[in-house]
């Protein structure tokens, strides 16, 4: 017993297929929506993608700006006398300027703490950047999708 693909269509008086117009639009469509399914994946792995390069980047500068800090500070707050005269002139000399120096950490954390918030704020302008250039792009594949789909059943 032989079957042929052509014996299991259906066909009207005049010998045509009836749903082979139907079918044909239905492929069409589901065509146009997996090219936006590709596109719109597309954007959300490049997305992702400038997300985690941004994230690096953030925690790069952060680190640098970190390590510029420390460096920056002084090691030992108070410094011993380097002789006995010096003791003997200015007995309290050495806790002065102990407390004059610990007295510029606060502010050389401050300084961190803006350094890291310009920081972090780049970095999210930038990443909002990216977002918004994504959702643009998101946005004309589901457009284009949903404009195919009218053009192929003649809507709109």
């Amino acid at each position: 017993m032989t079957t042929h693909a052509q014996d299991s269509t259906i066909k009207d008086s005049l010998g045509r297929d009836p749903f082979g117009d139907m079918r044909l639009k239905a492929i069409d469509a589901l065509t146009a929506c997996s090219e936006a399914n590709q596109r719109v994946l597309g954007e959300l792995v490049n997305l992702s993608s400038a997300a985690v390069k941004e994230t690096v980047r953030m925690y790069g500068e952060i680190g640098a700006a970190t390590v510029e800090a420390v460096r920056a500070m002084p090691i030992f707050p108070m410094t011993p006398p380097s002789s006995i005269e010096d003791l003997t002139r200015d007995p309290f000399g050495a806790q002065r300027q102990g407390m004059l120096t610990a007295g510029e950490a606060p502010q050389h954390l401050m300084k961190l703490f803006d350094g890291n918030t310009r920081i972090l704020g780049q970095g999210a302008q930038r990443l909002q950047a990216s977002a918004e250039k994504s959702g643009s792009e998101i946005r004309d594949a589901i457009v284009g999708c949903f404009n195919r789909i009218g053009e192929i059943y003649g809507i709109g």
